[in-house]
Order: C-alpha cells, then structure tokens, then sequence
C-alpha cells in the first residue's frame, strides 16, 4: 500500500477518501491500531475497527452486512497550529492549551506539555 503524503489539513481533507486504511499510534492511549476508513466529514475522518460480543463498546457498536460487530472512531482534523505534517507522511498531532471555563488546560491530557506529540496518524492508500 503506497501511504499518502499530504503538507497541509486542506490538501489532507480533500485526498483522504473512503476505502483508504488509518493508523494511529496513540501515546494517550498506548495503542497502535489500522482502521478502514468508512467516509469524511468536514472536520473528522470515520473509520471502523471490528471488536468482540464482550467488547466494552457495546453502547456504540454497530453491525456490517455480514453481522460482523464493529465501532466506528472519528479522528478530528482539529486546527492547522496543532498539526504538523511530516516529509515521510507521518502527520502529527499536538497537545495544546485549550480554554475551559476561564482556565487554560493542556488538550488531550495535562500529562503532556504544549506540543508534545500525542496522536501520530498515516494514511495509505488501498
């Protein structure tokens, strides 16, 4: 699979398309996962990973046309400052502040400073 290589969020909305796989490296959540991505919206990407029957999930799950369970996850676009797109299509998102009820707090997690890499996202083509 060739991994598309974006260098802005505008160039990324308008390439990435359903079909196409996501892979995070999540550092707040410790995870790694590759996810179809199911469609876009104007500030998110939807994208399905398939769980369990005892999957915490159970709330949110949804069933495809073989009655396989799945959840979808949306991958928000968030803001240009907060991204920063690498050469290797690596594209990165950074913790900041953010304004909560009159106090600035650290966006995702107070466990990381402004600017930490957080989410690492790659995007390949199918």
């Amino acid at each position: 699979m060739d991994k598309l290589i974006v260098k802005n969020l505008s160039q990324l909305k308008k390439q990435v398309d359903a079909g196409m796989i996501i892979e995070s490296d999540n550092a707040l959540h410790k995870t790694n996962k590759r996810r179809l991505i199911l469609r876009k919206n104007t500030v998110s990407i939807i994208s399905k990973e398939y769980i369990e029957e005892s999957s915490q999930y159970y709330r949110n799950r949804k069933y495809d046309e073989e009655g396989r369970m799945y959840v979808e996850y949306f991958t928000d676009f968030g803001k240009a400052r907060d991204v920063r797109f690498r050469e290797n299509g690596d594209i990165e998102f950074l913790a900041h502040e953010v304004d909560s009820h009159g106090h600035k707090v650290m966006d995702p997690s107070p466990d990381f400073k402004k600017g930490d890499v957080w989410l690492t996202v790659r995007i390949f083509k199918n």
